[in-house]
């Protein structure tokens, strides 16, 4: 892993402006290219493969359908078992390009705390306004449009959803859309990387219930790892936002009782009202965070970043199954 993804500082700038170097356009688009292409193939293969699986199951073992682990399994074994070593197989044709040497920005432990606090509350408010979109939907195709987590979530064990939603896919989705993607792609200057691989991010969870919050939290979490040069603080907030959201409130309130649950729904309440705070402040100061400084290579024309083939498969995927989840 690359040093100051280890959370270790860039070099200071030296007194001279770094020199920007130019890449051949048949690169840059290639570079974009396959990391659409991986992501395409990534998510592809996973459909087929719980498709698959779910057939195979009700035709043989259909009791098995019921069990709390059913969808889980048929979801997550395709995807990290065998979709995401293709993923890898594909990306790694992508050299590792780094970002010219700029200092890091260490996170102080309370700036790491409003960060929890303000992506819960942008998570609580965005996803009210998706709910209402969805409703909206709804009453113009005539068909309930169903959240597929809420259908995992209350379908699954309560200590399955924790590992699940907690620890693997927090783990998992930071070391593809933040690792990996930082290194391919923080070459090219960090609002490219930030937004690009938020809209990736967003786009992989084909679902219109949580694509419009998981973009901006994607924004803010690749803003902390290109400013640290680290991924281990995108994890950890990944890891309470998850937590907060699904993964462990519900389980908290299964076993806490009326007074667990009155504690739990106050200091739900308290972080909203700190995450509020805390993008206020935020954009006061100005949104500092968003300085990214110098890029290794510039990208003209930058319609090169979406209009390649890899990118346009992938999001026309994701388009299709969202579509088929809202007929179907």
């Amino acid at each position: 892993m690359n040093q100051h993804l280890m959370g270790e500082d860039r070099p200071e700038h030296s007194l001279e402006k770094p020199t920007q170097e130019t890449l051949p356009k048949r690169i840059i688009r290639s570079t974009f290219s396959r990391i659409g292409l991986g992501l395409f193939a990534m998510l592809a293969v996973q459909q087929v493969i719980s498709l698959l699986l779910i057939f195979l199951i009700r035709a043989v073992a259909p009791h098995l359908e019921n069990t709390g682990w059913f969808l889980w399994a048929v979801s997550y074994i395709p995807l990290y078992g065998i979709s995401y070593p293709i993923l890898l197989s594909i990306w790694r044709r992508v050299p590792n390009r780094m970002t010219l040497p700029y200092p890091t920005k260490k996170l102080p432990a309370y700036a790491y705390l409003l960060l929890i606090a303000g992506c819960f509350a942008i998570t609580y408010a965005l996803n009210l306004v998706s709910i209402l979109v969805a409703q909206g939907i709804s009453l113009l195709t005539g068909s309930e449009i169903v959240n597929p987590l809420e259908t995992i979530l209350g379908a699954g064990n309560l200590w399955l959803n924790l590992v699940v939603v907690a620890v693997v896919a927090p783990v998992m989705e930071e070391l593809i859309f933040r690792l990996f993607l930082y290194k391919k792609l923080a070459c090219f200057g960090g609002r490219v990387y930030v937004f690009f691989s938020a809209l990736l991010f967003a786009a992989f969870h084909i679902n219109i219930y949580q694509m419009l919050y998981a973009f901006v939290l994607g924004v803010v979490m690749a803003v902390v790892t290109y400013q640290t040069g680290s991924i281990r603080h995108s994890i950890l907030l990944h890891i309470c936002i998850n937590f907060l959201g699904g993964g462990g409130t519900p389980l908290i309130l299964h076993y806490a009782g009326e007074a667990g649950s009155f504690v739990m729904s106050l200091l739900i309440v308290l972080i909203l009202v700190a995450g509020i705070f805390a993008i206020v402040w935020w954009l006061r100061k100005g949104c500092p965070w968003m300085d990214f400084g110098d890029r290794r290579y510039n990208i003209s024309p930058t319609h090169m970043i979406l209009l390649n083939p890899g990118v346009l498969l992938y999001l026309l995927l994701v388009l299709v199954l969202t579509i088929l989840q809202i007929v179907m």
